[in-house]
């Protein structure tokens, strides 16, 4: 049985005996470890199992999970250098947003940030772009903003998979990791 399914399982299970969900969350933990479905997960699904649900399995829905979108992005405005005190706003203004979006990750201080321009990332949005010509910076704007958000869930999945792959070797050999190096993760 598929981990997830079997941890919403046993929340149907534990919740029909009436437990908490921090209850539930424990038990869980003591299991499944790190795997554990996180805490806001749990409640959720104790509230649909108490409002009478049965099912187990994701509702079907079109795109990619809830969870993998894009929270904040900005365009540097031209002519304007980064610096320090720039970055520094850009990232209040992306800390805001997180609270705004995603107060369950702000809260539990669960989010990542983490600036990573891999090629994979970008070859899949210049590929759709190249040969065409955009009248203005907006044009160009909208047009990225439009492919990655049409960007199938498997592409994200590859990417996601890949960059945990980099951070991995990173972290295997102390932050001396350069992408072209033959490390072996275990």
């Amino acid at each position: 049985m598929n981990n997830l399914i079997e941890q919403r399982t046993n929340v149907n299970f534990s919740t029909k005996l009436n437990k908490k969900s921090q209850e539930i969350h424990e038990m869980l933990t003591a299991v499944y470890g790190e795997t554990t479905i996180q805490p806001t997960t749990i409640r959720k699904w104790v509230k649909r199992f108490r409002d009478g649900r049965e099912d187990v399995d994701d509702d079907a829905r079109i795109g990619p999970p809830v969870t993998a979108r894009i929270v904040h992005y900005e365009f540097v405005p031209e002519g304007t250098t980064v610096t320090a005190k720039y970055y520094l706003e850009v990232l209040k203004r992306l800390r805001w947003r997180i609270r705004q979006v995603r107060p369950e990750l702000y809260k539990e201080n669960r989010w990542i940030l983490h600036q990573d321009n891999a090629p994979s990332h970008t070859t899949m949005v210049k590929r759709v772009m190249r040969g065409n010509h955009y009248g203005d910076l907006d044009a160009v704007k909208q047009s990225v903003t439009d492919e990655i958000k049409v960007l199938p869930c498997e592409d994200w999945k590859i990417c996601f998979q890949k960059w945990r792959e980099r951070w991995h070797k990173c972290i295997l050999s102390n932050g001396e990791y350069f992408e072209g190096d033959e490390i072996c993760i275990p």
